[in-house]
This record gives structure tokens, sequence and C-alpha cells, in this order.
């Protein structure tokens, strides 16, 4: 493929994907979202470009090893992501209130002169890491 081609497929794939909303589910509560409310841009080119000098950087002799080891070896490329993280702040901080076992903070306060305690309470926190 050319560059434009491989662009343009990957693009077509992506697109199709996109379509599908993203799906959170908890034991008690669900919420969907999507790609386009992330504002999620993939880094095409930049992979494209990756793939396409594959083999192309060197001598001919290393060129050619490098074209031969990817036929025995194959290489991924990964195609990186980049998205909004306050809106992904916002449906987390969602979840996270809807869940029927949450986790409450402990806080404190001053009243007059007093300093006053609010234990919290174990429950249940979305894992961000694994939401990314």
């Amino acid at each position: 493929m050319s560059k434009e081609e491989a662009i343009s497929c990957i693009s077509e794939y992506i697109n199709h994907k996109n379509a599908s909303p993203i799906l959170f589910l908890s034991e008690n509560y669900t919420t969907t979202t999507s790609f386009d409310n992330l504002e999620v841009s993939y880094q095409i080119n930049e992979a494209v470009n990756k793939a396409y000098n594959l083999g192309r950087s060197g001598n001919i002799f290393q060129n050619n090893f490098d074209i031969l080891s990817l036929l025995i070896n194959k290489k991924d490329i990964k195609l990186n992501i980049k998205f909004n993280n306050d809106k992904l702040n916002i449906i987390k901080n969602e979840i996270n209130s809807n869940l029927s076992n949450k986790l409450i903070q402990s806080s404190y306060y001053i009243e007059d002169n007093n300093l006053v305690l609010i234990k919290g309470e174990p429950g249940e926190v979305l894992d961000t890491t694994a939401l990314i």
C-alpha cells in the first residue's frame, strides 16, 4: 500500500469502530459515552510513517535484512491516541457518584473554635488506570 492508501484504510476501520458506543458497566450501574464525546484523536500519520520507513532507513544490506526479518517476526506498531482528560474525568466522577456502594472520604471542617471530623466509609471507587 502507499501511505495514502494505508491512512485511508486505517481511517475507515477506526470510523467504523468509533460508531459503537463505549459502555461502562458496574454491578449496579451502567452508562455509555462515545468516542466523539471524549474527543478521541488517533495519530494515524505517525504510525503509517513508522511502518513505511521499516526497511528504508539504512544501507541496502541493512534494509534487506530488516525486510526479511519482518517476514519471520512481525512487528506491531502502536497507534497512539489522544483524548480529552477533562471529559474522561467528568465521566469518572459521574460513575463514582452513582455507584451504590461508593467510597465516602473522611473530611473535616472548623466550626467556631472546634475542629469537626467526619469519618469516611469504605466502598467502591472506579480504577482510573483501568478506565483509561
